[in-house]
């Protein structure tokens, strides 16, 4: 019996098929699968991931006995239904599908009780107590939502053409960003961009933490609003499923922009902003991988266990970490 796990995000894609002590067997990579802006794609990515991982496990998609797909974009149980329509395809006969905060945080709770913060591409929150769950987020910045690594790129694009304009003063985040570009004058990048409808660059964000670890005004200003953010998202998840539980309530942050070496700034920031709410709580470092908690739902599903064993196979057996 094998079974699949996938972790779907915006950016990149991961597969990985275990037997059932979750023992590793083959794993797969591939771009960025979440439906909204492009379902097809997503698909592909998906498909591309998983027959790769098959091909390495030397098994065919109809072997695997059980799959859980963490992907970015299933918030509602009206995605759901529609990714599992989107899926069927694949040929998997049994297969859960979870929203990818849930996965990060199944890869590291034992029991179903915790919340998950997630910084990446995006940004959501999710608690999960027993059987209640309680998502906040993932819908995007005119949805409610604030920050991840798109929009801090975004904002960042915006700053240095309001420095070009006059509108913002100069600052050293903009000598970042004109290199990273390769432009040799910001009026050259300003004409540029004015006179050419090219789309925003995404890829702007790991300036932010240069620029911050040098003190950078506008670089510590936004961070301070994206750790502001997860913070208050934490709360209200708090507040929501576990005022009334006693003891400390697991935290986990998940996504490159809190779990990165070189972003430690913004999980500083964080933490020191959840120091201003009344929440009993125990952070979690994040030393695994998602699609670990993908794996874990759909051994689990099927009676496999405990979790203990299932998480230590899983990360002293997958050879594909980097």
């Amino acid at each position: 019996m094998y079974y699949l796990g996938v972790d779907g995000g915006g950016t990149k894609t991961e597969a990985l098929i275990c037997d059932r002590n979750g023992v590793v067997k083959g794993w797969g990579y591939a771009g960025g699968s979440n439906y909204i802006p492009n379902e097809k794609q997503a698909y592909s990515e998906i498909e591309r991931s998983v027959n790769i991982a098959c091909e390495k496990a030397n098994i065919s998609i109809k072997d695997i006995t059980y799959a859980c797909f963490g992907l970015a974009g299933a918030d509602r149980k009206k995605d759901i239904i529609h990714l599992e329509k989107l899926l069927s395809p694949l040929g998997i006969k049994n297969f859960t599908i979870k929203v990818d905060a849930y996965i990060g945080l199944r890869a590291m709770i034992k029991k179903p009780k915790g919340i998950a913060i997630v910084c990446g591409t995006s940004t959501n929150a999710i608690g999960v107590y027993n059987d209640t769950y309680f998502q906040l987020g993932g819908f995007g910045y005119f949805r409610g939502d604030f920050g991840g690594g798109s929009f801090l790129s975004k904002e960042t694009f915006r700053h240095v053409i309001r420095v070009a304009q006059g509108r913002e003063d100069f600052s050293y985040i903009v000598e970042l960003v004109l290199k990273q570009l390769n432009f040799p004058t910001i009026q050259k990048f300003l004409d540029y961009y004015l006179n050419n409808l090219h789309e925003i660059p995404v890829h702007l964000t790991p300036l932010i933490f240069e620029a911050a670890q040098s003190n950078d005004v506008f670089a510590n200003k936004l961070l301070n609003k994206q750790a502001e953010e997860l913070a208050l998202s934490t709360y209200i998840v708090y507040q929501k499923l576990f005022s009334n539980v006693e003891g400390p309530i697991p935290v986990i942050f998940i996504g490159s922009l809190l779990t990165k070496p070189d972003t430690y700034i913004l999980r500083e920031k964080v933490i020191s902003h959840l120091e201003t709410y009344s929440i009993d709580y125990e952070l979690y470092p994040f030393n695994s991988r998602p699609v670990f908690g993908a794996n874990i739902v759909a051994l689990m599903n099927c009676g496999h266990g405990p979790f203990d064993l299932l998480q230590k196979n899983l990360n002293t057996t997958y050879m594909g970490v980097k």
